[in-house]
């Protein structure tokens, strides 16, 4: 499993909770007219304030819409302005599949990245355009890595700076008059934070008692080669998984920070040995031991008591990406040093680490107060029989052996899904599929997931059926265990589903992929096609969310002298905005919570451009929001709106124009999501170029059916060597070279292909 990346505390609530929060900004929401949003925080029941979630109502009346009947002809659909030209222009399946089904999808064969660029166009020309789901995400998206670069940047580097320099200059001064048994513990402590150090600082000088070992370690990590046994910790590493994501090959600085980042979550000090605690692998016992007493060392110096600067820079970076990441799957220094402290050990006084028996018993308690539940190829597993029953029906059937990271991946419970549905949870490949096995066998068995395993727990009712046709569920007990992960997914209304930014996003992409109430009004809505074109946005939001979780992979944004578009604009041709207003509902209050929490946790600047451009998507999902539920109850559409709509195609290219630097403008991304330790091989997510979405819209109380077009993109899902995971540059690279892999098979439902043409060279004009 390729565990995320982005550090946060081991329980959210408890940490958020202790570390003091002040109290959560109130964002002010936009003027509202009749029958537009409203907010539903005092209808509903708030989650405690330190999730910073806010719910936004969507109400909808069920008896108001009213049904397109399909097929439609030609004549029966309005054709406005160069919809006409493109409608003549565009294949006979494309017209076929609009007219049977209420919509299909254009691969233009272009290579616009940028979503913005085609609403301008289609506005430019007079084209009515729908705002789909497919730009609302990206929106949030933009947003949303925007805040995460400026807390890296404000917060993240110099916390770290802070972190490792006292660690630094701390256990150096101890280990000179430190017990000769405790030299092997130190020198593997001063070793982890050296290696850190000189990896996110040029300037850094290893201590020369270190230098060798400290060099080999920095060669591994920036060769990530693969898996070999570290030379500092005497365990192995999956070093491929420390290979730059992003863009932050593009920036020194960034790359330093990201593997210095990656190093301090993929170091184990592992608390049992072989045998021990449910332990597996090659650690033994006293090297154990000595990771234990290297671990106390370390977490006493993150005490308060101990050292406060160095432990207020750590709980800076803990309180923070706890909010933005969820809680940690390895056990922190924090926990360590509670379970010491519970015991009535005085961490101002080192001596104590000496003592066997009281190292041995906090190493242990420690190990059973906490369950690790992801697996990145350090340390060991034990392996339950294949007999075993599902501990409760639903966890997986291994257990990982306990270690401490400085930082930690994220027990995310999409990651937790994707390692459940692997050997040795699932079961061997059934018979009738082993003369032609699916992608995700290897030797019979099922060693990688895939994207729709996801979107079957989130509850896309389409995924279950695409993983039958594909032969991806034909495995003993894959059935079993999806369900009960399925079941074991925290309810609609429970703190968990927004404990975090990760976990908000993840609920919204599960809305979006379940049916909406507004369904009955959108033509084809009810098809086998509509829904697998959800599944397929569903999967690219998916990409975007796993993408955005890995620290140090964007550039910073300077602040921009551009002034925002205006926000009215003169309506020449009817727009429309996807009908699901649930599902924007919670992207309104996704962007809400994140300048919200942010801006209480004193991680973004009152000037800072990424509040700006928070700000900004708030407005333009707000204002989708509102016209979504328009279109949903029957409603027309005032003037106000229809010019606040107008005005779409305009901010949506400021805010590229803005993002343009930093690459973050393109849509066309690229991150990996499991590892497959045996060959070295991972699951890489991907998005490419922006196709044309062709809908059937219904404008509200006239009921005239009128032809739009949007912006969709598309998902690709492949297997990738480990050692050469694609960065952004690597993907962008083999997408302009013409040589991506084959688009998802389901697509074919909805998606029709056309050579290049002179509009589609135009849309991928900058």
């Amino acid at each position: 499993m390729t565990p995320l990346v982005l550090v946060a505390c081991a329980s959210a609530g408890a940490c958020l909770v202790a570390c003091g929060h002040d109290a959560p900004l109130r964002v002010s929401t936009p003027p509202r007219v009749h029958g537009g949003p409203v907010d539903a925080g005092a209808q509903k029941p708030k989650p405690p304030e330190w999730t910073y979630w806010e719910p936004v109502d969507a109400p909808i009346a069920f008896d108001t819409t009213r049904a397109v009947d399909l097929p439609v002809s030609d004549a029966q659909v309005t054709r406005l302005g160069a919809a006409q030209t493109r409608w003549t222009a565009a294949p006979a399946g494309l017209r076929d599949a609009v007219n049977k089904g209420g919509f299909g999808m254009l691969t233009t064969g272009g290579n616009n990245a940028r979503l913005g660029a085609l609403y301008a166009e289609l506005q430019g020309d007079k084209t009515p355009f729908v705002v789909t789901l497919d730009a609302l995400f990206h929106l949030a998206h933009l947003a949303l890595e925007r805040a995460r670069a400026e807390v890296e940047t404000k917060t993240l580097a110099p916390a770290l700076d802070t972190v490792l320099r006292r660690l630094d200059a701390r256990l150096g001064a101890e280990s000179r008059d430190a017990r000769a048994d405790l030299a092997p513990a130190y020198v593997i402590a001063r070793g982890l934070v050296a290696v850190a150090s000189t990896l996110a600082n040029p300037a850094y000088v290893v201590p020369r008692e270190l230098a060798d070992v400290v060099a080999k370690e920095k060669a591994k990590v920036i060769a990530h080669a693969g898996t070999s046994d570290s030379v500092l910790l005497g365990v192995g590493l999956d070093y491929s998984a420390m290979s730059l994501r992003g863009i932050a090959e593009k920036d020194d600085a960034r790359a330093g920070y990201f593997r210095a980042m990656a190093w301090l979550g993929m170091a184990p000090l592992m608390l049992a040995g072989s045998g021990e605690e449910g332990a597996a692998g090659k650690v033994s016992v006293t090297l154990a031991r000595t990771h234990a007493r290297a671990a106390l060392m370390i977490s006493r110096l993150l005490d308060r008591e101990v050292d406060p600067e160095a432990a207020q820079a750590w709980e800076r970076i803990e309180r923070l990406s706890a909010f933005i990441a969820g809680p940690a799957d390895d056990i922190t220094p924090q926990e360590i040093a509670r379970a010491a402290s519970s015991e009535k050990t005085d961490l101002r006084d080192a001596q104590w680490i000496a003592n066997v028996a009281r190292v041995d018993h906090l190493r242990h308690l420690a190990a059973r107060q906490h369950t690790t539940r992801l697996y990145d190829g350090a340390g060991g597993v034990r392996v339950a029989p294949a007999s075993a029953p599902l501990d409760g029906g639903a966890a997986p059937l291994v257990r990982v052996s306990p270690s401490v990271r400085v930082v930690s991946g994220r027990s995310a419970p999409d990651g937790e899904l994707l390692q459940a549905v692997v050997f040795p949870t699932i079961g061997a490949l059934k018979s009738e599929h082993a003369d032609k096995p699916p992608s995700t066998a290897r030797d019979g068995v099922r060693a990688l997931p895939t994207g729709l395993d996801v979107m079957a727990w989130l509850g896309a009712s389409e995924a279950r059926p695409v993983l039958h046709e594909t032969g991806d569920d034909a495995y003993e007990r894959y059935d079993a265990v999806i369900d009960r992960m399925s079941e074991r997914r925290a309810p609609e209304d429970a703190t968990l589903r927004h404990a975090s930014l990760y976990a908000s996003t993840l609920d919204a992409i599960g809305t979006f992929v379940t049916p909406s109430a507004a369904d009955r009004g959108q033509a084809g809505a009810g098809t086998l096609a509509w829904r697998r074109r959800k599944l397929e946005a569903g999967l690219v939001a998916w990409t975007d969310l796993r993408h955005d979780a890995t620290t140090f992979t964007r550039l910073p944004l300077d602040k921009s002298g551009t002034a925002d578009p205006a926000r009215t604009a003169s309506a020449t041709v009817p727009a429309f905005v996807e009908p699901h207003p649930e599902a924007i509902a919670k992207l309104v209050a996704l962007v809400r919570q994140t300048l919200r929490g942010l801006t209480a946790m004193d991680a973004l600047a009152a000037d800072s451009p990424a509040r700006a451009i928070l700000t900004e998507v708030d407005d333009l999902v707000w204002t989708a929001l509102g016209i979504a539920l328009r279109e949903a109850n029957d409603e027309p559409l005032t003037p106000q709106e229809s010019a606040a709509l107008a005005s779409f195609p305009a901010r949506f290219v400021g805010l590229e124009s803005r993002l343009a630097l930093t690459g973050s403008a393109d849509a066309t991304i690229a991150i990996d999501v499991h590892t497959d330790l045996g060959p070295a091989r991972v699951l890489e997510e991907a998005i490419g170029y922006v196709d044309e979405l062709y809908m059937v819209m219904a404008e509200p109380r006239t009921h005239r059916l009128v032809l739009a077009v949007g912006a969709a993109l598309p998902h690709y899902e492949f297997v990738q060597p480990a050692a050469l995971r694609l960065t952004d540059i690597g993907w962008r690279a083999r997408l302009q070279a013409g040589s991506p892999p084959a688009r998802d098979a389901y697509a074919k439902a909805y998606v029709i292909e056309k050579a290049p043409s002179a509009t589609s060279a135009k849309s991928a004009a900058r």
